[in-house]
């Protein structure tokens, strides 16, 4: 549901939702679309784009899917405010993808693979330059991994220790 804060009127984003999930959503830099994780019309969750202008879905704007993948199902999106790039993360067979889409050149760049096996909570550095993502797996404590935006590298914020206070 989309909701406008001045006069608390709320409705659907787009019609069709009914059966369907719509979990997530984030209006993009410059408020002419709402992007959306939502399993409408599709077995996995993907990414979809509904226009709007101010706080409400444009009437009869139909919902454009922006990043799908038949292997594997959106799990989060992050949006830099600054330079409209997407962080796309994706559960590939209980396995953690992310990629980095930018949705004007519809160009898709994969991130070297952090270590762990989940990832999760993506956010962008006010600039818009860094990522930031949690990574986890079995055996490993979670930690923050930085990814630099412009080569796709991930890489530990704070080195692992060799030792641990944990036995």
């Amino acid at each position: 549901r989309i909701v406008d804060l001045d006069s608390g009127a709320a409705g659907p984003l787009f019609e069709g939702t009914f059966d369907s999930s719509t979990e997530q959503a984030v209006f993009a830099p410059d408020g002419s679309a709402v992007y959306a994780r939502t399993d409408y019309d599709s077995e996995l969750a993907r990414l979809i784009a509904v226009p709007v202008t101010g706080d409400h879905p444009v009437p009869g704007g139909e919902p454009v899917v922006v990043a799908g993948r038949p292997d594997a199902e959106l799990e989060d999106v992050a949006v830099s405010r600054e330079t409209g790039l997407l962080a796309l993360l994706w559960n590939a067979s209980g396995r953690s993808d992310l990629t980095l889409f930018d949705p004007v050149t519809r160009i898709e760049r994969w991130v070297t693979p952090p270590a762990g096996d989940v990832l999760s909570h993506p956010r962008f550095s006010r600039d818009g330059s860094t990522l930031v993502v949690c990574a986890e797996g079995p055996g490993a404590r979670r930690s923050l991994i930085r990814v630099r935006v412009a080569s796709a590298h991930s890489a530990p914020v704070f080195p692992r220790p060799s030792w641990s206070m944990v036995g």
